[in-house]
């Protein structure tokens, strides 16, 4: 599932792009309710095999790009000079649910994969090639969020032979960028307020569990990456600065959950260590070129990752 939304598309050519007025990109309006209700993008399957031998696997994500102000192609110049917001500040944008199960009275081997995926990249001034002039000297908010959920169950309840697995994998990327030049010799400035928020959260949940003999294996693996920059300079030799307030954080955060269990003669093995976090904020980031970067206003940068409800279980019917 893919979704892209632009404000305001200026195309090819030399543009003068001006918002006074009030630009809204993205906003989740709908009401609380299921996964397509609350999200710009949303995926979500479920797979389900019974069988003496199964294999069954979930695997879908969902992605969305928001743009304010294209510029296009050409040498633009574009200024906001109103309100202009991009993305949502409470909901998640984009949402990639995968839930999967393999089960049997009594199997030889049971394999339950899950896999999500939701990413979402948001700009809200975003030149082209071409030597650009971008500015904000009102008011800017970007928002980039994403959930991504996986849940894997292998459910054997009398006597299995072989091996039983649940794997789960959840991956989450949010990158939120408030202004961005492109190719060529820009000049990106901010006089006003900027504020750039990104956050990812990924939830992976495996559970396996066998009632005699067979070996049960569990295993959940969570990424989230959170990228935020207040003004991305782009290729070329150009020219950025800050004499207004600008406010950049970006914050990941994973979830994972094994439950292994099994009865008289099996073997139950979990692990749930398998968190990988990135969060990365950057007030104005120079790329390839000679850049001159300035900051003569007020400047916060702050990244933050977080790792909770994190556990593994190993259950017994019997003493080991």
């Amino acid at each position: 599932t893919d979704a892209a939304l632009t404000g305001i598309d200026a195309g090819g050519g030399d543009d003068i792009v001006d918002n006074t007025g009030t630009l809204t990109v993205g906003e989740v309006v709908s009401p609380p309710g299921g996964c397509l209700d609350i999200s710009i993008a949303c995926s979500r399957a479920a797979s389900v095999a019974i069988d003496l031998v199964s294999l069954v696997s979930a695997r879908l994500g969902a992605t969305a790009t928001l743009t304010g102000i294209a510029g296009g192609e050409g040498s633009d110049t574009i200024t906001n000079t109103g309100t202009l917001t991009v993305g949502d500040s409470e909901e998640w944008m984009v949402i990639g649910e995968t839930d999967s199960f393999a089960g049997a009275i009594a199997g030889f081997l049971e394999t339950s994969e899950a896999y999500g995926l939701a990413s979402v990249d948001a700009t809200g001034m975003q030149g082209g090639a071409g030597d650009d002039g971008i500015f904000n000297e009102a008011t800017l908010q970007v928002n980039s969020r994403s959930y991504a959920d996986a849940y894997a169950e292998t459910d054997v309840p009398v006597i299995g032979f072989l091996l039983a697995l649940a794997l789960s994998n959840a991956n989450s990327d949010a990158t939120a960028t408030g202004i961005a030049g492109g190719e060529g010799e820009d000049t990106l400035g901010n006089s006003g307020d900027l504020r750039v928020d990104a956050q990812a959260q990924a939830r992976a949940r495996s559970v396996g569990s066998v009632g005699l003999l067979e070996r049960v294996v569990a295993e959940a693996t969570a990424t989230a990456s959170a990228v935020a920059i207040g003004i991305d300079t782009g290729g070329g030799s150009n020219t950025a600065t800050n004499t207004g307030t600008m406010a950049v954080e970006a914050f990941s955060e994973t979830r994972t959950t094994t439950t292994a269990s099994t009865g008289a003669g099996g073997e139950a093995f979990s692990d749930d260590n398998n968190a990988l976090l990135d969060a990365t904020a950057t007030g104005i980031r120079g790329q390839a070129g000679n850049d001159t970067l300035d900051n003569g206003g007020g400047m916060t940068v702050t990244a933050r990752t977080g790792e909770r409800g994190v556990y593994s279980l190993d259950v017994f019917s019997e003493d080991h």
